[in-house]
């Protein structure tokens, strides 16, 4: 089904309660610039504390976004803040275009190699979805290989000067971590998409069948098909509690760039993967906040999932929030278990979040340094500290 789109006028049902002058403007900037609206006109500049506007853009990642609007669009703009978001932009647009060709450079690595590689997530979204690959800030390089090609994978990225990074932030081993220095680049190589706990988990078997070719600095680069690339968006923002705009303007420039997109493929896909709610949540944002429009049938379907509508007003009272109160790390951590249509998808995340709590890592170590013989305290230092860290915070932030 190749549905016409239909207007993408604001939700009725999500919406932002009062959004201060600065996130309006970032808003505006990001529909302006990805061609989602009509060309603004007029938009007011005034009573913006520019320092503030300029630090949550960069929080959001739309700096390039932001300076091109203002650029163009927007009358009397302080000046050292034009200045100081136009160098920003102009840095951005360059590490991109660095990391273009490095991604281009280790694709070519591997499959001279015979190791099949798909690009993930930024530059490949960029270049996919964007108007061009300066516009998305992206800061690292997303590879997937197959599981049984990870260790020859990881040999060709240590020869190309490349070393492995241990991290134990995360409980999972779905991804290994690479850094090089002069010029420094992270890189980040998986052989699975998500974690098996959230409920959302693509193998590189099934997203190589239908993989889509770009061209990348005159490289063809394998990437996931636009329907599958759209639940990787939408299941990677309910992860991370859709916290950044970028992550939203992100599925609106998938869908403004394929408006011919085979939305019976995407439905089979997110039954098939069981992740239909977090396809709603993440249509329901992108159609509220960067007013990018929907078919007729998707928007229906969407709509009438209440919760996807009423989680997705939680996101909206939570985006633009300059830190969490407790009240509002707990909304994010049940926002988590409620994306979820299945009550099986449950245990899995109780029981990542079970060790999650006991599992040492490098700050809690760094926060009470114990000699060897005494590691095993570690995981009652955890908790602890957790608990700590929660009753600093005040319960409710006005």
């Amino acid at each position: 089904m190749r549905a016409p789109l239909e207007s993408g006028a604001s939700s009725p049902c999500v919406s932002l309660a009062t959004p201060r002058p600065e996130d309006a403007l970032l808003l505006a900037a990001a529909r302006d610039v990805l061609l989602l609206s009509e060309p603004v006109g007029t938009v007011s500049s005034e009573n913006i504390d520019w320092d503030y506007l300029l630090t949550h853009a960069a929080l959001h990642g739309l700096v390039p976004c932001l300076s091109r609007f203002c650029a163009h669009r927007l009358g009397n703009v302080d000046q050292p803040f034009v200045n100081r978001s136009a160098a920003d932009a102009q840095s951005t647009a360059a590490y991109n275009l660095f990391l273009s060709a490095e991604l281009a450079r280790l694709v070519r690595l591997l499959e001279s190699q015979n190791i099949p590689v798909l690009a993930l997530k930024g530059l490949a979204l960029a270049a996919a979805a964007y108007p061009d690959l300066t516009i998305r800030q992206c800061k690292d390089i997303d590879l997937m290989v197959a599981p049984e090609q990870v260790e020859s994978a990881t040999k060709v990225l240590l020869d190309a000067g490349y070393q492995l990074r241990h991290s134990d932030e995360e409980v999972g081993d779905h991804t290994r971590n690479f850094m090089r220095d002069n010029p420094f680049v992270v890189l980040e190589l998986h052989h699975t998409i998500g974690q098996r706990a959230f409920a959302f988990s693509q193998e590189f078997s099934e997203l190589r069948k239908d993989a889509e070719h770009l061209e990348i600095v005159d490289t063809s680069v394998a990437a996931p098909s636009a329907a599958r690339l759209l639940l990787i968006l939408c299941a990677h923002g309910c992860k991370h509690r859709w916290e950044r705009l970028t992550w939203i303007c992100d599925v609106a420039a998938l869908l403004r760039a394929r408006p011919n997109l085979d939305w019976d493929e995407v439905t089979r896909l997110a039954r098939a993967t069981r992740s239909e709610r977090m396809l709603h949540i993440g249509l329901l944002l992108a159609e509220a906040l960067v007013a990018v429009p929907i078919p007729a049938p998707i928007r229906q379907r969407a709509h009438a999932d209440t919760v996807a509508v009423s989680m997705s007003r939680m996101v909206a009272s939570w985006l633009f929030l300059p830190r969490n109160d407790l009240r509002t790390t707990l909304r994010k951590r049940w926002f988590l278990f409620r994306m979820r249509e299945d009550f099986r998808d449950w245990l899995p995340l109780f029981w990542y979040y079970a060790l999650w709590s006991i599992t040492p890592n490098a700050r809690d170590r760094q926060a009470m340094p114990l000699p060897r013989a005494l590691g095993g305290l570690y995981y009652l230092i955890r908790p602890l500290r957790l608990l700590f860290k929660a009753a600093r915070k005040p319960f409710f932030r006005n």
